[in-house]
């Protein structure tokens, strides 16, 4: 992916048949000053019980490239807890990417939390530039029944991420709504409700 990760530092014990990772660091070499991972948590070898704990500080991604050749640039922010059992695992988990820059164009500001509790996962994420809000449950267990909805509250269309020969401006509302199960995605349902479109192409 091209991003460098830089120094990873573990301090783990184990003990009593429980390890204890007391300090887990990443320190990431990059502009404007080290980027900083830590975690720290317990995991019992007998009941498989755990906690854990993360947060990054200063992080940004600078080099970033997906697998389909998309550069990605921006501030990332993640905070994270959990304590459960690998057969009940539970836990919280925030990204939040800020001035983000997708293929040379401006993202703007991205949030998502997931939620891990009773076998599923719940998420709820924003795009700012985009109008667009997005939330659901997912079943961790197959066939990983879930449902999502997601809204479009007023989107600038000459914010997408697009080119085209002549500019497009204009607004659009909608609503969308998928439910089923990714093992069977050919069975799921979707719905949509387009509650506003005004596109125009301006020379």
């Amino acid at each position: 992916y091209a991003e460098p990760l830089g120094t990873l530092s573990v301090d783990a014990r184990l003990a009593d048949e429980v390890v204890r990772v007391s300090a887990l660091v990443l320190e990431k070499p990059q502009q404007g000053g080290q980027g900083h991972v830590t975690a720290s948590g317990t995991y019992a070898l007998d009941d498989t019980a755990y906690t854990v704990t993360l947060s990054s500080r200063n992080l940004r991604l600078e080099q970033l490239v997906l697998p389909d050749g998309t550069t990605v640039r921006g501030a990332v922010r993640v905070e994270g807890d959990g304590q459960g059992t690998l057969a009940r695992p539970a836990g919280t988990t925030t990204i939040a990417a800020r001035d983000l820059v997708v293929a040379g164009r401006e993202a703007g500001d991205i949030t998502a939390t997931i939620a891990l509790a009773d076998r599923s996962a719940t998420f709820d994420a924003a795009a700012e530039r985009f109008a667009t809000s997005a939330r659901g449950l997912v079943g961790i267990d197959a066939p990983y029944p879930g449902h999502a909805d997601v809204e479009i509250a007023g989107l600038d269309l000459g914010a997408l991420p697009m080119q085209t020969d002549t500019p497009l401006s204009g607004r659009a509302r909608a609503r969308h709504h998928a439910e089923g199960s990714a093992a069977r995605a050919a069975d799921g349902v979707v719905s949509a409700v387009i509650e506003e479109l005004d596109a125009r192409w301006n020379n």
